[in-house]
């Protein structure tokens, strides 16, 4: 290289070459030693430092290589070489590492960074490259040893040059240094020249094991770049990915990956039909060599391989990754059995790498989004999306196994994509004799019982791993994914899946847990009640279908244990922000300030209260034959229609009583609310009307807590018009106040007319149900002002509540028809013991034999909240039950 004068200079003789790479591997090796960042720091802060390291790599990645193949004996252009490949090593060590706690050295790693784009690195880089692979080629057998360690030991660190920077880049939000070193890789066929030079290389390596390692180490090199560059093109705004799709690239990709799956597994893959897989690797790191197979297999690259064979291969790489329990570095396992599911041979919980945790993650987002681009799924793609299922199963460790640091929030989001293939986007659900293919292939690959562990270890440990990955399917704007599993599961895994969500819920009531989305089952009670409101069923005849059957039977084991949780959540919630708005008042007053809201910036820190009330009346309505017509729009817009006029109310309490008690078919039993589910119900409805008055959040981003308050509040009118009317006139503060139906219904009128100017068939739908809605709730605020709010019938239709509430039975009637045990007989338990409800073993009550318990401190509390009164002690025993 030429100074800044133009001179050129002096070259190095072989002993001053000898002190240079004896300084370089001095400093390389010292930072290597260095606890924390004291090496790079000492080198970044230092401007002469950074040049000098640019120069040296510069020089390096264009060092002549003729002389060097036609020398075997140590010389100067081998130590020329040997100092370029220290230099390349000490460049990448101060570009890997995250120096962001240390802001003068993360300030100088960007400007070396920055240089060695500006000496044109990567291109001169690939060049090497190339000429490496071409004389790789020319060969006519195996290199010589001391060649093959030359040209094996360039890409295992010029390789990684490309990838440190793209994760400089990307670590340090520097979109335009990962735009300029994309093109310099692009532009130069950097990975193009990259992976052929790996492919070539095993077809010119000299016998011994030491090569091998060679040769793992430059499959880690060129595995690590590919990965990055592929992560960031997909980031890119506009991908090209012309980087990384090259013939060779791709290929050396799979076959570095490959290689390193036929490690992970214990097999060789010897005399596959690719030459490329035939040497057997011991690769120091298995990790990034299957994230590379992992991006080979995207199909979000063009011309992708044919895609159920790489969706397979996606599901054999992450089935190894599960059940493989060797750590990094070691010696490849055994295999661990032809089962998904089979553990180690140490017979017991096995602890797996955290990185390969992440590998069979990589592996199964991948195969999702194969699945995906091949929907609906027929033939072999059904049972691909059953084994996806078993693959999150199998990802999902045992308790207490793993590493902290493993990226448990990934496994949401794959289970949530399939999740999604099982719901009913349209809101219709039709429930025919065979489950769609999407909820077989969910039911055939243990959604259910994979779902229940996530929730239960969740419960236990809301800090822990699981509590991530259910994070992923926290989605408030969830639509059916629940039901149509509960319809066509085994009832047995049905029910302990809502058992599960019953306990913690439970579990949220017992600690006072608020806001309720932090309760862990929220998703999935909320997802259930949302459809059942806002679905729409067929109507398939007099009877019903036996899966709709079987779902109204499942939820009867969960609703009267959903009403009394959530509603003492929700009210205590609206009770506490009563006080804290009354205080802000007080303050602003106080200030001389206007009295008033805070608008949407208080409505968003209170939206998890505004979700649990939207919940929380939905129950009262599902329990009864006599729903509010809820119906869909395009937009999430809902509303409650009713028909009829003002009439008396003296019977419409018994009135709906004998409708609850009808069954043409035989299979319903009445079952209306108690009377202190009334109360709770009309508690809930006024706190919402209030809440509603207080806040008064945005209709457009609150449409379904203003529709689901006008609705509850027509129901019960309509249902329990004496108890609405005591209400009122008690001053309670929950008490139906005029002014607040009348805030309501303005809201709700606004809502209709948006939804008739929408024209599309499903906005003029809900705009008439709006319209109705508004018309009743108009008639309810004047009675409430007269102090005699009427009863009225609500208007029949097709929402799947309405469909569901006839089939809905008592718990204990549930349970028998389904076939399910007994559960435990203390009606607060909370234990998430285990993965599962199905399968519990319970103990009976010694003396009377009747009552049964999961746990002694559920028989404990049981005793002393009245079980001692009431046991007789007619049967002795302690038999297991169960």
């Amino acid at each position: 290289m030429r100074g800044k004068d133009g001179s050129v200079p002096r070259a190095l003789d072989a002993s001053e070459l000898d002190e240079l790479l004896g300084a370089l591997t001095g400093a390389y090796e010292a930072m290597r030693g260095h606890a924390g960042h004291a090496g790079e720091e000492a080198f970044l802060t230092d401007d002469h430092c950074i040049v000098g390291i640019q120069q040296l790599a510069a020089v390096s990645y264009r060092q002549p290589l003729p002389d060097l193949f036609n020398a075997e004996a140590e010389g100067v252009e081998q130590l020329k070489w040997r100092v370029g490949i220290v230099a390349c090593r000490l460049t990448n060590a101060l570009l890997c590492k995250d120096l962001s706690s240390q802001p003068a050295a993360a300030a100088g790693q960007f400007r070396f960074a920055r240089g060695l784009l500006q000496t044109h690195a990567i291109p001169a880089a690939a060049r090497q490259l190339a000429t490496l692979a071409d004389t790789a080629r020319s060969s006519a057998g195996p290199l010589s040893p001391g060649l093959f360690k030359a040209v094996a030991d360039y890409p295992s660190t010029t390789a990684n040059l490309a990838g440190y920077l793209l994760s400089l880049s990307v670590r340090s939000s520097k979109p335009d240094l990962t735009r300029d070193v994309l093109a310099a890789v692009a532009d130069s066929s950097f990975m193009e020249h990259a992976g052929r030079l790996v492919l070539l290389l095993r077809g010119s390596r000299p016998p011994g094991i030491a090569h091998l390692r060679q040769l793992a180490s430059s499959d880690q090199g060129f595995a690590y770049a590919y990965v990055k560059a592929c992560d960031a093109v997909a980031a890119s705004t506009t991908p090209s990915w012309g980087a990384v799709t090259g013939p060779c690239a791709r290929h050396a990709a799979m076959v570095v990956g490959l290689t390193a799956l036929g490690e992970l597994e214990g097999e060789g893959l010897g005399g596959a039909a690719c030459a490329c897989l035939e040497p057997r690797l011991s690769h120091w790191g298995k990790t990034i060599p299957l994230w590379a197979l992992a991006r080979a297999l995207d199909p979000v690259l063009p011309a992708p391989p044919r895609p159920i064979t790489a969706t397979r291969l996606l599901l054999r790489l992450g089935f190894a990754a599960a059940r493989s329990g060797g750590q990094p570095g070691e010696a490849p396992v055994e295999a661990a059995g032809a089962g998904a599911g089979s553990s180690s041979g140490s017979g017991g919980p096995v602890e797996l790498s955290s990185d390969l945790v992440r590998a069979g993650f990589n592996a199964l987002s991948v195969a999702t989004r194969q699945l995906e681009a091949h929907l609906p799924w027929r033939g072999p793609w059904l049972g691909g999306a059953a084994d996806a299922w078993r693959l999150a199963a199998a990802l999902l460790m045992p308790a207490g196994a793993g590493s902290s640091d493993a990226n448990w929030t990934s496994l949401g989001s794959p289970v949530w994509s399939l999740l999604l293939n099982c719901a009913s986007l349209t809101g219709r659900f039709c429930f025919a004799a065979e489950p769609p293919p999407a909820v077989a292939a969910a039911l055939a690959g243990g959604a259910l019982p994979l779902l229940e562990r996530l929730l239960r270890r969740a419960g236990e440990a809301p800090e822990g791993l699981e509590a991530a990955a259910v994070a992923g399917l926290q989605d408030p704007l969830s639509f059916g994914w629940t039901l149509p599993l509960l319809a066509y599961g085994e009832p047995v895994q049905a029910a302990a899946f809502v058992a599960t969500v019953i306990k913690l819920l439970r579990r949220a009531a017992a600690r006072g847990v608020f806001p309720l989305s932090t309760s862990k089952g929220y998703s999935v009670l909320h997802d259930v009640l949302f459809c059942t409101q806002l679905g729409t069923t067929d109507p398939s005849g007099t009877a019903p279908p036996v899966a709709l059957s079987r779902l109204g039977l499942v939820l009867s084991l969960a609703l009267s244990e959903w009403l009394p949780v959530l509603s003492r959540l929700a009210l205590q919630g609206a009770a506490e922000d009563e006080a804290a708005w009354r205080e802000e008042q007080e303050q602003r007053q106080g200030a001389g300030e206007q009295r008033g809201t805070d608008g949407e910036a208080a409505c968003t820190k209170l939206q998890p209260l505004f979700w649990s009330f939207i919940v929380a009346l939905a129950i009262p309505q599902m329990q009864s034959t006599l729903c509010a017509t809820l119906s869909p729009a395009a937009d999430e817009v809902s509303a409650a229609a009713g028909s009829g006029g003002a009439g008396g109310s003296g019977n419409a309490d018994g009135a709906c009583a004998r409708k609850s008690s009808q069954d043409s078919n035989g299979g319903g039993m009445e079952w209306p609310l108690t009377e202190v589910q009334v109360e709770v119900a009309l508690d809930l409805v006024g706190a919402a009307l209030r809440l509603l008055q207080r806040r008064r959040p945005d209709p457009s981003n609150h449409r379904m807590l203003y529709a689901n308050a006008g609705a509850g509040a027509l129901f019960l009118a309509a249902m329990h018009p004496r108890e609405v009317r005591a209400l009122a006139a008690s001053g309670s503060s929950n008490a139906w106040r005029p002014e607040a139906v009348r805030e309501v219904t303005e809201v709700v009128r606004r809502m209709a007319d948006d939804c008739c100017s929408g024209g599309a068939p499903d906005a003029v739908r809900s705009a008439n149900a709006l319209a109705t809605l508004v018309r009743h709730l108009d008639a309810l605020a004047s009675q409430l002002g007269r102090g005699r709010p009427a009863g009225r019938e609500m208007a029949a239709s097709d929402p799947l509540a309405a469909a569901l509430a006839p089939l809905v039975v008592s718990p204990a009637e549930a349970r028998r028809r389904l076939g399910v045990p007994p559960a435990c007989s203390n009606p607060a338990c909370a234990n998430l013991a285990g993965d599962s409800e199905a399968g519990l073993r319970l103990q009976r009550c010694g003396r009377c034999g009747q009552a049964s318990y999961c746990c002694r401190d559920c028989q404990t509390a049981h005793w002393k909240a009245g079980h001692k009164e009431a046991c007789g002690g007619s049967s002795g025993g302690g038999s297991k039950a169960g």
